[in-house]
């Protein structure tokens, strides 16, 4: 849904932008956690694969959205 006002949607972007700094200190504290019990060169590389991985799978999703919308 569209926001009804700048007031809303001011809100909206506060609210996301609240809710990705969360985000951000619930990786940072798994970062602390998972580098006590792997080595931090291992940590990259898994999460090096795992933004691959999500690359990936976006491209994907993306790509398949494309191909619906032309076909109607």
């Amino acid at each position: 849904t569209k926001p009804k006002s700048a007031r809303e949607a001011s809100d909206i972007i506060t609210k996301s932008d609240m809710l990705e700094i969360q985000l951000k200190h619930i990786e940072q504290r798994y970062h602390v956690e998972m580098l006590k019990v792997i080595p931090a060169e291992k940590l990259l590389q898994i999460l090096e694969a795992e933004r691959r991985f999500h690359r990936q799978m976006f491209r994907k999703m993306a790509g398949e959205g494309k191909g619906r919308r032309e076909n109607h």
